[in-house]
């Protein structure tokens, strides 16, 4: 949530991330950080009967997510990159022998 790309949930995902937040104190600098970004980057959206999905102007404009795009399926949501910018973060952090390693520990 930090406006370099998009991240695109399913409601019930959403719903139980917001449960998870709900139990963090209001207090929580942290929280209140995390709900400004989600506030302002996001919004709920539907799918229309072309299957697409409109992204906040906003959203699209500081992600640079107008033209070439790049959809990534994460474990539950969806991750839309600029094309150059996802190129850019791969060459920048490879996936290392010690990533591997590290994955292998966890049985992947």
């Amino acid at each position: 949530m930090d406006g370099e790309r998009a991240l695109i949930y399913p409601m019930p995902v959403w719903n139980d991330f917001q449960g998870g937040l709900a139990k963090v104190p209001s207090t929580s600098m942290a929280k209140s950080k995390l709900l400004e970004r989600a506030n302002y980057y996001g919004q709920a959206a539907t799918i229309d009967g072309q299957g697409r999905l409109l992204i906040p102007t906003v959203l699209r404009e500081i992600a640079g997510i107008a033209e070439d795009v790049v959809v990534l399926g994460n474990t539950d949501h969806l991750i839309v990159w600029n094309e150059e910018r996802i190129q850019k973060r791969l060459a920048k952090s490879p996936l290392s022998a010690e990533d591997m390693k590290e994955l292998e520990l966890h049985g992947v």
